[in-house]
């Protein structure tokens, strides 16, 4: 009866171990799938998305990070847009587009009457690569004319499935 007892028990608690391993398992899959969604990782996040579904196969877990993986990609995609839209509208002297992404502030409202003053028609525009990191953005805008150069740090948030320019200033 003793014996009986121990088995059981032994079994119980192998049963036990196992699920608790499971979940450690898919919480670090989680961990690590959260890592490259919080820095904009959009390859690291498809190949993790394959990787379970060869692991583990079609789990409810696949269709959540696709769905994650989609609106970061679409995330992505737009701000790169509004990036070059703004980009096309300075050449041409028109601040239309980035007036309506600024979010409101006495700092952006001062940059923007400054930025008002200036004929951008003769300007080479440069912009850097756009920097990620949880629902945030960043860029460097160079405003170039002959042997002068203006630079402004650009900080954009990703906030109720649209972005906002809610920094854009000049650097020193």
């Amino acid at each position: 009866m003793v014996k009986k007892l121990l088995a059981m028990f032994t079994i119980a608690m192998l049963t036990f171990s196992c699920s608790r391993l499971e979940t450690r398992e898919e919480k670090a899959q989680d961990a690590e799938f959260m890592k490259h969604y919080n820095s904009w990782e959009i390859q690291e996040m498809e190949n993790l998305i394959q990787k379970h579904i060869i692991m583990e196969g079609y789990t409810p877990d696949v269709p959540k990070y696709e769905s994650m993986l989609e609106e970061r990609r679409r995330a992505k995609k737009e701000l790169e847009e509004i990036v070059a839209h703004i980009r096309e509208e300075i050449r041409v002297n028109n601040l239309t587009t980035l007036e309506d992404y600024m979010s409101s502030g006495l700092r952006n409202a001062a940059t923007l009457r400054e930025l008002r003053r200036f004929d951008f028609r003769g300007f080479r525009i440069y912009t850097s690569k756009i920097k990620y990191n949880r629902s945030q953005a960043s860029n460097i805008v160079a405003l170039n004319l002959g042997e002068e150069t203006f630079y402004f740090d650009v900080n954009y948030e990703y906030e109720k499935k649209r972005w906002t320019i809610v920094d854009f200033k000049e650097r020193r």
